[in-house]
C-alpha cells in the first residue's frame, strides 16, 4: 500500500521533529528549575506526553487503514507548513516502501525485545527475593522507626546476601532491600539516613514511574529525546531523595556523603547487577551528589522566580504555537503524461474557404453575433436558425419601387426547423420587412395611378 506507506513515514517524521522541540524546550525549562523534585516531574511530563502523542498517531493511523475517511492525513497536511512539505521523484517510491517495512520490522523486533528483556528482569528479582532473610533484630526495629516517621506501613525490609547497594522494589507492596553487611556502617545514624532515602522512594512511588518510563521508552526505542529523558529521571529522583534526607538531619551532611562514597566502592569492587532503584547510581555520579547534599541551601529571591516563572510561560506558549506546524508530509511526483499524436481538426473547425463554398457565413454549432446583441426593437429581431424555403420571387417593375426592396410580388415564405446539413441562413429582420411593406404599397398606387390614366 504505496499511501500507508507514506503515511507511516509522514508520522514517523512529524513525530521525531515534534519530539526533539518538545525535548529542547524541557531542556531550557529545567535549567530553570532549582529543586529536584521540579526537574524529575518535567521530565515525567514530558516522556508521558510524548508516549500519549505517539499512541495518538498511532491509532490515527490504523483507522485510516480501515477508515480512509478519518483525518490524520489532513491533520498533517494542514499542519505542515509550506517548508514542511517535501516532493520526492517518482522513482524512490519502491525504496520507500522497502525502508519503511524494515523500519517496521525492526520496531516489532526491538519492542519484543525490550518487553522480554523486561519480564526476564522481573523473574530475576523474584528468584532474588526467594533469597532474602529478615534483618537483625535492632535493624528491624529502626526501621519500623523510620516508618512511623514517614508515615508508611505497608513497606517490608529483607536482607539479601549478593546485593551490594540499597534498593526498592515493587510498589503496592514495596520492600527494601538491604546487604547483609549493611550493619557494618556501625552508628545507627547512617543506617537511619539509608533507611530514609530509601523510604522516600516508597513515599514517591518511584518504582511504579520508573516502570511507567521504562514502557514509554520502549514504545519510543527510536526517539533518543526518550532515554535522555529517562536517564534524567533516574538522577533526579536520587537527588531528590538526598534532599530528604538532609533536610530531615542538616547536621549530618558530612556523614552521609560519607556512605555514599562507601556504596560506590562496594559496587566498583562487585561488579554484579543490581536491581531495583540503586541507592549509589555510578561513580560518575558521586560527585554530583556530594556536592548537592554539601551546598547549603540558598533561596532564591523572589525577581528571579518570577523571571523564571515568566520565562518558562513564554517558552511553553511558543512551543503551544509553532509545534503544530512542525509536521512533515512527503509526496510523489507524478509521471510526465505520454506525448499524444497530431491533432487532427474536427469537422466542425473547416477553414473558411469551405465554409464560403457551403454558403455558411459562420461555424456550425456556434451560435451567431446577433444573439449576444441587444434585445429586440423595431428595427431588428432576434435571428433564428431556420431555413428558408422560397417558391417563388417575382421581380417588382422598374419605377420608384425600385430603390425599395421588396414587395407584394414577394410569394410566400415556408419556415421550417433547421436541419442538420442544411445550410442557416437569417431571418430577415423586421426593417426590411417593413421597407418591404411600404415598397408594395407605393407600387400598388402606381399601378391604379396607371390603370386610371389608361382609362381617361
Amino acid at each position: 500500500m504505496p499511501g500507508l506507506a507514506v503515511q507511516l513515514a509522514d508520522v514517523f517524521l512529524t513525530f521525531s521533529l515534534q519530539a526533539a522541540a518538545a525535548w529542547l524546550l524541557c531542556k531550557c525549562c529545567v535549567r530553570l528549575l532549582r529543586r529536584p523534585q521540579h526537574r524529575f516531574q518535567a521530565w515525567l511530563l514530558f516522556l508521558i506526553a510524548a508516549g500519549v502523542y505517539w499512541i495518538w498517531l498511532m491509532a490515527g493511523l490504523g483507522l485510516e487503514i480501515f477508515r480512509p475517511s478519518t483525518t490524520l492525513g489532513a491533520f498533517l497536511a494542514n499542519s505542515a507548513s509550506t517548508h514542511g512539505r517535501f516532493l520526492l521523484p517518482a522513482a524512490w517510491l519502491l525504496w520507500l516502501q522497502r525502508l519503511i517495512a524494515a523500519a517496521l520490522i525492526a520496531y516489532i523486533a526491538g519492542l519484543i525485545a525490550l518487553a522480554c528483556r523486561l519480564a526476564w528482569r522481573s523473574l530475576g528479582l523474584r528468584a532474588l527475593l526467594n533469597l532474602a532473610s529478615p534483618p537483625s533484630p535492632g535493624l528491624a526495629r529502626l526501621f519500623q522507626e523510620m516508618c512511623a516517621e514517614s508515615g508508611i506501613g505497608r513497606a517490608e525490609l529483607l536482607a539479601l546476601p549478593e546485593l551490594h547497594s540499597p534498593a526498592t522494589v515493587y510498589w503496592w507492596k514495596p520492600r527494601v532491600l538491604v546487604p547483609e553487611t549493611f550493619n557494618e556502617l556501625g552508628a545507627p545514624g547512617r543506617m537511619a539516613d539509608v533507611l530514609r532515602h530509601e523510604l522516600a522512594h516508597v513515599a514517591r512511588r518511584d518504582y511504579f514511574l520508573a516502570g511507567v518510563s521504562d514502557a514509554i521508552c520502549a514504545l519510543l526505542l527510536f526517539h533518543p529525546a526518550a532515554w535522555y529523558a529517562r536517564k534524567q529521571m533516574r538522577l533526579e529522583r536520587e537527588l531528590a531523595c538526598d534532599l530528604r534526607v538532609v533536610e530531615a538531619c542538616p547536621d549530618r551532611r558530612a556523614d552521609y556523603a560519607d556512605t555514599l562514597a562507601h556504596f560506590v566502592r562496594q559496587r566498583m569492587l562487585y561488579q554484579n547487577a543490581a536491581c531495583g532503584i540503586d541507592f549509589a547510581e555510578s561513580a560518575s555520579f558521586l560527585l554530583h551528589r556530594v556536592r548537592c547534599i554539601l551546598a547549603e541551601p540558598v533561596r532564591a529571591p523572589w525577581w528571579k522566580r518570577l523571571s523564571a516563572a515568566s520565562a518558562g510561560f513564554v517558552m511553553f506558549t511558543l512551543f503551544a504555537v509553532y509545534a503544530p506546524a512542525l509536521a512533515i508530509v512527503l509526496d510523489f511526483a507524478s509521471q510526465p503524461p505520454a506525448t499524444a499524436g497530431p491533432v487532427q481538426p474536427e469537422p466542425a473547425q473547416a477553414s473558411l474557404s469551405h465554409r464560403a463554398k457551403a454558403g455558411l457565413t459562420r461555424p456550425l454549432n456556434m451560435p451567431s453575433a446577433e444573439a449576444y446583441s441587444f434585445p429586440d426593437d423595431l428595427t431588428k429581431l432576434r435571428v433564428q436558425d431556420r431555413r428558408i424555403e422560397t417558391e417563388q420571387i417575382q421581380p417588382a417593375p422598374r419605377g420608384l419601387g425600385d430603390t425599395i426592396s421588396g414587395g407584394p410580388d414577394v410569394t410566400r415564405s415556408v419556415w421550417r426547423e433547421q436541419g442538420p446539413d442544411s445550410p442557416r441562413v437569417p431571418a430577415p429582420s423586421a426593417r426590411s420587412i417593413l421597407l418591404g411593406t411600404i415598397g408594395g404599397v407605393v407600387n400598388s398606387e402606381r399601378k391604379e395611378h396607371t390603370t386610371h390614366g389608361h382609362g381617361k
